[in-house]
């Protein structure tokens, strides 16, 4: 619902779409043809049977050769396919960038809870500790290492939620709704059965479009080799005569100075051979980065399976039995500390690896390279 949101709302989606519009509209403009010439004409030089001067009054188009507008036309085409595939990039990153914004949130909600917990725990245990020093039962330096464990859990909180109030901005912006966006979710999982098929479908498309481009370039510089065609058409006439004299006049401009049109077909064919280098070494990038992805997400994995099969057991059972052998006296206050910030380290690896494990497949399935 998010991303569709932010596709309908983004400007720079719109943006990006209206330079598609464009592109799509320049097609049309492959078949313009230089203005129209009207004239007239006297020359006391150029005279009639009646051996007077004619007024002249004629019409001059110039045209490309024929094939020149085609080659124009599957130039400007490929343009507005490589915009599109550009188009469909674009979206994909904004699709992406909410995406990872989302599950950034339910990652720091998923850590408010755990440290609201401790907070609760140490919160009591602070006020516990308070007490047993005003009765002589513990020493200053529990009752401080109390306090300042405390204080550490409350700021951590406070940091969490600047955090998330960070994220929900530029979430915000992303989705660019009057709506105040609210993630309610609080169950926090591994994303799984996603695939990066589209995304590299957008990727290869465009890579292909701006090859196309090139070669339409190289093929209508070519067709500049062909000449121009021009058209004269005109009539004279002067007070003697009864009717107008006619004529035309048809020309062909050939190109006999052609090292001009050397030099841009030779431009074209190296731009075509650099953008060939510059294609294969994305493609090897991407296809890389879709390697290095699979392997950080295998390895993340592996921690999830540990703590899915032993790590969340053995944090809860760590607190319950840390809570059970401190109130009993089997354990000091230090021990009890250490026993508590073990079990909640197991608590928050996970949260994190469960975090990098989804930012990595968005990134292999959106292709974020």
């Amino acid at each position: 619902v998010l991303i569709a949101k932010a596709l309908e709302n983004s400007k720079s989606i719109k943006a990006a779409q209206l330079q598609v519009d464009k592109t799509k509209a320049n097609i049309n403009n492959a078949y313009s043809f230089d203005k129209t010439n009207v004239y007239y004409s006297y020359d006391q030089n150029n005279l009639a049977l009646n051996n007077e001067p004619l007024k002249v009054f004629g019409v001059q188009q110039h045209f490309a050769f024929p094939t020149v507008y085609g080659a124009q036309k599957k130039v400007y085409s490929a343009e507005y396919d490589k915009e599109k595939a550009n188009f469909d990039i674009q979206k994909n990153k904004l699709a992406f960038s909410v995406s990872n914004l989302y599950y950034h949130i339910v990652y720091l909600q998923n850590q408010a809870v755990l440290y609201q917990y401790l907070d609760s725990l140490y919160q009591n245990f602070s006020k516990a500790s308070d007490r047993r020093f005003e009765l002589g039962e513990t020493n200053y330096l529990e009752k401080i290492t109390a306090q300042s464990k405390f204080r550490k859990i409350r700021t951590m909180l406070i940091q969490i939620e600047n955090d998330k109030n960070a994220q929900y901005e530029m979430l915000q912006s992303l989705v660019q709704s009057d709506e105040k966006i609210e993630i309610k979710s609080k169950t926090i999982k591994a994303i799984s059965n996603l695939t990066n098929e589209t995304s590299k479908s957008y990727y290869t498309a465009y890579l292909e479009n701006v090859t196309k481009n090139y070669q339409r370039q190289i093929d209508l510089q070519k067709q500049h080799w062909l000449p121009d065609i021009n058209v004269d058409y005109f009539q004279g006439k002067n007070n003697g005569l009864s009717q107008s004299l006619y004529g035309f006049q048809v020309g062909l401009a050939v190109p006999i100075l052609f090292s001009g049109n050397v030099s841009k077909t030779k431009v074209a064919q190296l731009e075509l051979q650099s953008w060939e280098q510059q294609k294969q070494n994305e493609e090897v990038k991407l296809e890389k980065y879709i390697n290095q992805k699979k392997n950080e997400l295998a390895k993340y994995q592996e921690a999830i399976n540990y703590y899915n099969l032993y790590g969340k057991k053995l944090s809860d059972e760590i607190i319950k039995v840390g809570n059970n052998s401190y109130k009993h006296g089997e354990i000091d206050f230090f021990q009890y500390i250490q026993s508590l910030e073990n079990a909640t380290t197991i608590q928050v690896d996970y949260l994190d690896t469960i975090l990098q494990f989804n930012q990595t497949q968005l990134d292999l399935q959106y292709l974020n390279f």
